[in-house]
């Protein structure tokens, strides 16, 4: 049997909408094309089947390469069948038919639509020429073969989430490989699923998690793994506990006066429906080799947002204490004590609650209770200003964080990554577990700092790039950075340059941050953000690099910038963390799709939003005529991918690189390790820690 009959359906329940056309229009074809059957083909006549097949379904040649640019080409027939195989997956788990024959013979017959290397850029129309796809099932069908059919962990457990939210009463729909609710409401009920029996157990929500983050702490990295655990085996099968989620609800509550009954059926209950809610939309990984979303043109936007809901789902920031320390004492406060404005405390008094914090705190995976006055005492005691003590662990001191925070992508989560004080009660403060404290106080310092002060993010950037070149210069390395000119015109500028024996490392800051929007689902705003620091960043480096190529020079006002056959790698930094999309393989591909596209805007909400917007687009096109300039220099050691020089990370990370740097050379390779291997954590400062733990076993095995 395949695909039963609409009589031998199952009953959905009423308040599930399934609309998949097309699994249901493949399923007619097949059943078309059954009718008048081939005989078996042997299997060792699959090359002679294939090349029948994709004789009949494509158009012209097979792709044999790039596009004439050199850049990458985004084949449509490879979107047809992941978007088919998906819907049929569905249609196996949401209707319960059977649909092995046809996610068997639909990965053939694609298979069939791609040589070794690419897949056919289009095929002949399902709907306008369907005599041609039910000729190209009927070879299909003859054709005979052991392999499974097409099954997906992710799909089968998306179908799943969806029956059991349609089970609990809230509104389901899905329609073709999308599934989500009619409205915001819908979202909320979701959402109220895990919060409300999670809420219910109140403080012992986190004792939960702190639980589990002991399991999960590796004390050599001093670290909490909360990322999806995988295997370069096989895929997951089961959605994982999202930790963050949990953890930014448990904020929400830890003043909550916990039940005395039942906590165990309340937990049972707000885990099952957690996992279910990350199933549901579809921010985790399944494999080791899955790269976060497929970042294909026409869904670059949303699948990037998809890092930014993978961030929210499973991931909280976490920096080592040295490198929040070393960044307020040389960066943040140097800067604050400069510019005019702030509350009445002193910049530097961040730094001594840090260290009485410091003092206090001491468990890397549970938070500390203590009484406020105390917290009070002892900074007034560093401050000798009870008034100046009281205020500051007032303003960092957050009430109920979170609250308005239901789901992924609906409500802003920015107060908990902050969240280094909480607010019990009148009289008692709870300090975040250490492996997520000084992260969250990093978050909150700024904020505070900024606060009154304008222009602070890019004097910030301005005194890191100072403090960073002060401190390569002492290594003996070269820096460079001022406006480029070609005779007396600016053509440009360059934010810093390092030069060593080997490399040309070039550094363009970024002051923006992702805004609450952003992270909210906002596409416009998202768009926006990531335009005005990664594509624009890109580009203005990308064109430094190829006057460098073409021109062997560059002249600075402190120096000139020579290339003398070095390789130069190009680095956008920014002054807040963008979180999984500062992975590097996130984000190379991410930014390989955007520079294939345009974006249009349907709904602005303002005539600077669609200003910004048109900016953005016209970086794209700038991003992708400089990058193809770039391939076609014969001397570019990155030609063929031009994408894999670019790095994207945030002023913490590479102050982490620095501290464990010596040389120039030694910060470069640090830098580059984090491109050569991936954990598949979308994590920067996770795996670079990783990777130096490798190299010290390696070395000390030797």
């Amino acid at each position: 049997m395949y695909l039963a009959d609409l009589s031998n359906a199952v009953t959905l329940p009423r308040n599930l909408t399934v609309e998949l056309p097309l699994a249901d229009r493949f399923a007619e074809l097949y059943r078309e094309a059954g009718q008048n059957p081939r005989a078996a083909v042997p299997h060792h006549r699959y090359q002679w089947i294939f090349g029948r097949v994709r004789s009949i379904l494509v158009p012209g040649t097979m792709p044999t390469g790039p596009n004439d640019d050199g850049l990458q080409r985004w084949p449509k027939a490879s979107v047809l069948r992941r978007d088919l195989l998906t819907q049929l997956v569905f249609a196996e788990v949401i209707r319960t038919e059977d649909t092995a024959p046809l996610r068997l013979a639909a990965p053939l017959l694609f298979d069939a639509l791609r040589d070794t290397r690419h897949f056919a850029d289009s095929t002949v129309p399902m709907e306008e020429e369907p005599a041609s796809w039910i000729e190209a099932i009927r070879y299909i069908r003859a054709y005979e073969t052991q392999t499974s059919p097409y099954w997906s962990p992710r799909d089968v457990n998306r179908a799943h989430a969806a029956r059991f939210f349609a089970k609990k009463g809230i509104s389901i729909q899905v329609r073709g490989t999308e599934i989500g609710t009619p409205d915001i409401q819908g979202s909320r009920s979701i959402a109220q699923t895990v919060r409300v029996p999670f809420g219910r157990l109140g403080s012992v929500a986190m004792e939960f998690l702190q639980q589990t983050f002991e399991r999960r702490y590796d004390p050599v990295r001093k670290h909490v793994n909360l990322h999806p655990e995988l295997s370069v085996i096989k895929q997951k099968t089961e959605p994982s506990i999202p930790l963050g989620y949990l953890y930014r609800i448990a904020l929400q509550h830890l003043h909550v006066v916990p039940v005395r009954t039942r906590r165990n059926h309340l937990l049972d209950s707000a885990l099952t429906a957690s996992r279910h809610l990350g199933a549901l939309i579809d921010a985790e990984p399944w494999s080791t080799f899955e790269s976060l979303g497929n970042h294909y043109p026409g869904e670059v936007i949303r699948s990037l947002g998809r890092v930014v809901l993978y961030d929210q789902v499973f991931a909280l920031p976490q920096v080592r204490q040295p490198v929040v320390e070393s960044l307020l004492c040389d960066v943040v406060v140097p800067v604050a004590n400069q510019l005019p404005g702030g509350p009445i405390w002193r910049p530097d008094h961040i730094v001594a609650l840090l260290l009485v914090i410091q003092e206090i705190a001491e468990h890397p995976c549970h938070g500390t209770v203590v009484q406020r006055s105390e917290v009070e005492a002892r900074l007034a005691a560093r401050l000798f200003d009870r008034h100046a003590a009281e205020t500051l662990v007032r303003a960092f001191s957050l009430d109920r964080p979170c609250r308005d925070y239901y789901s992924p992508g609906h409500g802003s989560d920015a107060e908990a990554l902050e969240a280094a004080l909480v607010q019990l009660d009148a009289s008692r403060l709870w300090i975040a577990p250490v492996a997520f404290l000084w992260a969250a106080f990093y978050q909150r310092a700024f904020r505070l700092l900024a606060n009154g002060r304008s222009n602070f993010n890019t004097e910030v950037g301005k005194m890191f790039e100072l403090r960073m070149a002060e401190r390569l210069e002492q290594r003996g390395i070269l820096c460079l950075r001022g406006v480029m000119k070609r005779g007396r015109q600016v053509t440009g500028d360059v934010d810093l340059a390092i030069a060593t024996d080997r490399h040309i490392v070039l550094f363009e800051l970024k002051a923006k941050a992702l805004r609450t929007e952003s992270r909210a689902d906002d596409t416009a705003s998202f768009f926006i953000d990531i335009a005005e620091t990664l594509v624009h960043g890109a580009t203005q480096l990308s064109k430094c690099e190829l006057r460098l190529l073409q021109e062997d020079s560059i002249a600075l006002p402190n120096g000139v910038l020579e290339l003398r056959g070095r390789e130069v790698l190009k680095v956008v930094l920014t002054i807040a963390d963008f979180g999984g999309l500062h992975d590097t393989m996130t984000m190379r591909r991410g930014l390989e799709a955007l520079a294939g596209v345009e974006i249009a805007l349907t709904n602005a909400s303002s005539s600077s939003q669609t200003r910004r917007v048109e900016a953005g687009n016209r970086d794209l096109v700038d991003l992708r005529s400089v990058l193809s300039n770039l391939v076609a220099v014969a001397h570019n050691p990155y030609r063929e991918h031009p994408y894999d020089n670019i790095f994207f990370h945030s002023l913490s990370f590479i102050e982490e690189l620095l501290q464990h740097s010596a040389t120039g050379e030694e910060l470069i390779e640090n830098l580059r390790s984090v491109n050569r291997i991936s954990f598949s954590t979308r994590n920067p400062g996770f795996e670079f820690e990783q990777l130096r733990r490798i190299r010290a076993q390696t070395t000390t095995e030797q």
